[in-house]
């Protein structure tokens, strides 16, 4: 009997590169882990019929019903399915109510994973975090698409036999198509995404820990439940895939006030029901501090307004055309000069705000209102301290990059690289060189398969390469950060300020690594040294 890894090629070869790229894009880090194993390695064929009903749907949809219907009769199913509803639809669905056990309770950095298909005639269907498998137990989230009545999805709580206040959301699923929503588990909430993009964040009314099931039920041909346990690293949690949202009010504290060449960086979303949200340059963490810079998007008044606060009451408003977007992601570069803040929106000059008293007197970011915040960094200027120097951030740098580290690597060294992965995204790299010789090569492939290869060229060789991962955060379309740690022993990389790989040093000594270079499919929003 053939391997299940010479049929899972087979499946490849059938569907083509398009086909490919799009299985790629809709599996999650682990499912691609367990495709790459299936076709790299002999997997059994337990294996490969347990991936095949991951990506049948995904198959169905890009290559027609025919193709899909071809593959799935290269496996059987262990009974537990019923035949779709859908007429010439081949996926295997499982039979509703069904009910995901979670023995020990959810914790941050878990994710529920739901991948199943609209039916023509779905008049909705539910997604419910439950305590337990009796009809009126508690309901942690309550997620539930509706059709018939009003298009929306609703969220909740169910506790002590009585629903809570509804959370309302704009109807993400579209009937008669294939779907995939991601419960991220945080401290704050659950982060759900719908097809690879964020759709809302939930916030805790009862403790994860206590859920023991994820029932899901209604209109709807489910294909598949995954629980996934996110690793722990020294007592902190990490999440999946990479997309983070603070809570608001979100505060950062800035220890000695702002200098000349120092920047403050905002990233995030605004939603679509947006009225306005607000970033304040305050004195002091009291709310009637003084604020000597005070810049607030307005949708209702669809401008912009810039404003100090000053003993007690407001200055003169600066009125400027709103260049924000509902539902659109944004990030805001605030940098600091002796005159004034030069302020940049989406890598566009925006605006220059007048300092109307001394920056050196803020000492708090404070970020308000109506957005999905996912980073607020403020960025060290050309100061001495301690004897270590640090230096402006680059802004918008050029493609391909290639830049001097001032000073040499060194131990203790931290490089920051913020950007963005185009849509079409396929892959791109990142050498730390010395002279000829490069002592770390990152490749970070998007397509046609997802990897992060690394490697050294020493001697006019390369050596072994690395590509073992514990997550995989790079999508293109999405915002990344970047963040490369050296010490005397190691670079360790941290992606989206989780912890990402380690590589043991090649090159020796590490000072005489002196430039870094970017290339490929990325645009840079800055690079710190």
């Amino acid at each position: 009997m053939e391997s299940g890894n010479g049929m899972m090629k087979k499946v490849m070869n059938t569907i083509g590169a398009e086909g490919r790229e799009k299985v790629i894009s809709h599996l999650n880090a682990d499912d691609f882990q367990k495709l790459m194993d299936c076709l790299e390695s002999v997997c059994e064929m337990t294996d490969f019929r347990s991936m095949m009903k991951k990506i049948t749907p995904i198959i169905k949809k890009v290559s027609g019903a025919k193709v899909a219907s071809k593959l799935m009769s290269m496996y059987i199913g262990d009974g537990n399915e019923k035949e779709s509803s859908n007429k010439g639809a081949m996926d295997a669905v499982m039979t509703l109510p069904y009910y995901h056990p979670v023995p020990d309770g959810l914790r941050p950095g878990m994710a529920v994973y739901v991948q199943g298909a609209v039916p023509e005639d779905s008049k909705g269907f539910s997604v419910d975090f439950t305590v337990a498998k009796l009809q009126k137990a508690n309901i942690a989230c309550h997620f539930n698409p509706r059709f018939k009545w009003g298009n929306k999805v609703v969220f909740n709580t169910f506790e002590f036999h009585r629903w809570k206040k509804e959370e309302i959301r704009r109807m993400p699923f579209q009937k008669g198509e294939h779907f995939e929503a991601i419960f991220i588990v945080t401290e704050i909430g659950y982060q759900i995404l719908v097809n690879g993009k964020h759709f809302y964040v939930f916030r805790h009314r009862i403790p994860a820990q206590g859920v023991r099931f994820i029932k899901v039920e209604g209109d709807l041909e489910l294909q598949s439940v995954n629980v996934t346990a996110g690793p722990m690293v020294e007592n902190m949690t990490r999440t999946f895939p990479g997309i983070y949202h603070l809570p608001l009010p979100h505060e950062q504290t800035v220890l000695g006030g702002l200098y000349p060449g120092m920047s403050v960086y905002v990233n995030g979303t605004v939603p679509e029901d947006s009225h306005s949200f607000g970033v304040d340059f305050a004195c002091c963490q009291h709310w009637g501090a003084d604020i000597p810079l005070h810049f607030s998007p307005r949708f209702f008044q669809e401008a912009l307004v810039l404003n100090t606060f000053q003993s007690d009451k407001w200055g003169k408003e600066e009125k400027l055309q709103n260049p924000f977007q509902k539902g659109e992601p944004f990030e805001i570069i605030f940098t600091v000069t002796e005159t004034e803040y030069q302020i940049q929106v989406n890598g566009n000059p925006f605006c220059n705000y007048s300092h109307r008293f001394p920056p050196q007197s803020v000492q708090l970011i404070r970020v308000v209102g109506d957005l999905d915040l996912q980073s607020l960094n403020v960025t060290a200027g050309p100061k001495m301290e301690n004897t270590i120097m640090t230096f402006p951030a680059i802004y918008n740098p050029p493609m391909p990059y290639t830049g001097d580290i001032p000073g040499g690597l060194g131990a203790e060294r931290t490089i920051t690289v913020r950007g963005s992965i185009p849509k079409n995204g396929k892959r791109f790299e990142i050498n730390f060189m010395a002279g000829q010789d490069i002592a770390l090569h990152v490749e970070l492939r998007m397509k046609p398969w997802r990897a992060v290869v690394r490697n050294s060229f020493l001697n006019g060789d390369w050596e072994n390469e690395e590509r073992k991962l514990t997550f995989y955060p790079f999508q293109p379309g999405q915002d990344f950060k970047l963040s490369i740690h050296c010490d005397n022993r190691e670079f360790k990389f941290y992606a989206n300020d989780q912890p990402f790989f380690d590589y043991t040093h090649r090159y020796v000594p590490i000072k005489q690594i002196r430039t870094l270079e970017i290339d490929g499919d990325v645009t840079l929003s800055y690079i710190q040294y």
